[in-house]
């Protein structure tokens, strides 16, 4: 899918910007040996990249060309006075990408026997920004957040006789979510004659990650008696976590104006987390 499936808007009968969203996909299976042993693996990927809404010039923006001006000439103070690179005015577009590969063997060890293991894959990101009709966010402001799961199981069934089997299952499961901002700068927002300029990381996105490890043991012994099932067994998990969490890490600044912030004068605010 692009613009062109779109047309223009209902509202303002402009045209969309550019933006692409693909899904695709594979699968492949099959016996390794004859009614042995078999395997199937499967893969899926996302790729969207679509426009900012109310960017600064378009039609569901109050910012026009004063303000983009006003906004590369603070993009050009920043780089001279602190060697920092605010990111792109305008053309911004949040973007998700993902991909993920999900496999899985089978095997017939005997009559009494069969073990399963299988295994997911997933891998994804999502750059993440926002405008409003009165505000604009640097490039930078952005944040991509990442995310990546492991998770593999292995399953052994065993019919021992017509009254007794066995099932053991092992897992294990990774998960590992952060935030991704770039070159370290504190968050800065500034109102002047009713524009708001924002730059700098994301307050809540400067130091924020989540790491996730769960493995389980369960196993039941099942015994069959006439129309009654009796299940012996244990089941079992083990969680460790770490999370980081410091929202304005890096300082979060708000001034009243741009010569407020040019003459670093009159602060209005300041915070930070330690």
């Amino acid at each position: 899918q692009n613009q062109g499936l779109v047309g223009k808007s209902i509202d303002t009968r402009e045209k969309y910007g550019k933006f692409s969203n693909w899904q695709y996909g594979a699968r492949l299976g099959g016996a390794i040996i004859k009614d042995k042993l078999f395997y199937f693996i499967n893969y899926e990927g996302l790729s969207r990249s679509q426009p900012v809404a109310n960017q600064p010039g378009s039609g569901s923006s109050n910012l026009g060309s004063d303000e983009i001006a006003a906004a590369q000439d603070l993009s050009d103070y920043l780089k001279s006075k602190y060697n920092y690179d605010a990111g792109a005015i305008t053309g911004l577009n949040q973007t998700r990408k993902s991909n993920s590969v999900f496999a899985r063997i089978e095997w017939n060890i005997n009559d009494k026997n069969k073990l399963m293991i299988r295994h997911n894959y997933v891998n994804g990101n999502n750059y993440s920004i926002s405008d409003a009709s009165n505000s604009m966010s640097f490039g930078n402001n952005g944040y991509t957040f990442r995310s990546k799961t492991n998770s593999t199981v292995l399953e052994l069934n065993s019919s021992f006789n017509s009254g007794l089997s066995n099932m053991l299952r092992l897992t294990y499961t990774s998960v590992n979510d952060k935030r991704d901002v770039g070159s370290p700068f504190p968050s800065v927002s500034i109102s002047d004659n009713g524009a708001t300029f924002k730059f700098g990381n994301d307050y809540s996105s400067q130091a924020n990650s989540l790491d996730q490890h769960i493995a389980t043991l369960t196993d039941n012994l099942n015994i069959y008696q006439g129309s009654h099932t009796i299940t012996i067994g244990t089941d079992n998990e083990f969680y460790t976590t770490k999370n980081i969490f410091l929202q304005g890490l890096f300082g979060d600044y708000t001034y009243k104006s741009l010569n407020d912030f040019y003459n670093n004068t009159n602060l209005n605010q300041y915070q930070t987390t330690y």
